[in-house]
């Protein structure tokens, strides 16, 4: 059986390879993400770009990211042969925060959404975020469809673009 000798000895070897951590990525999204899925995805843009000629002012992207009210510990330097390396950190576990974030085709961008995992939101959750950033809150504090509902007026009021949304 291989053991750790035999792996550093087959590293040195093989200087072009490396140990890395894998990202996680779901079983879901390896499904959705095929070459028909991907065909159909742009068949159904390009008909709706030539049916409507939008202009690139008026296609805007967004995307999601979890962001943890607590960071993890960094690495520090210290004197060797010390057995603890304190650091002061709160006692709360911390959170993930979804930030939605949107930009247009020419590279405008417009404030920033935060959901917040709270039953209710306050306006103090987003005091020193940048000017304009919509806050929600959902129990998970994830995305929902009533909420993508408030996050596409958002685009509608800080933009000047004039979007017509469908009501839920």
């Amino acid at each position: 059986m291989a053991g750790t000798d035999w792996m550093k000895s087959f590293m040195r070897r093989h200087t072009t390879l490396s140990l890395r951590k894998p990202e996680n990525t779901s079983i879901a999204r390896i499904a959705g993400f095929n070459k028909e899925s991907v065909e159909e995805f742009y068949s159904n843009l390009e008909q709706v770009l030539r049916k409507y000629k939008f202009s690139p002012r008026r296609i805007f992207n967004l995307d999601e990211t979890g962001v943890t009210t607590v960071l993890p510990s960094p690495k520090v330097v210290a004197e060797k042969g010390k057995r603890q390396v304190g650091q002061v950190t709160s006692a709360e576990r911390g959170s993930l925060v979804t930030v939605v974030c949107i930009v247009n085709a020419i590279g405008n961008f417009i404030s920033p959404c935060l959901i917040f995992p709270r039953q209710k939101y306050l306006p103090h959750f987003i005091e020193g975020a940048p000017y304009g950033t919509l806050g929600l809150a959902s129990k998970s504090g994830w995305m929902t469809a009533s909420l993508f509902v408030e996050v596409l007026h958002h685009i509608k009021k800080t933009s000047t673009v004039q979007l017509k949304i469908p009501s839920c």
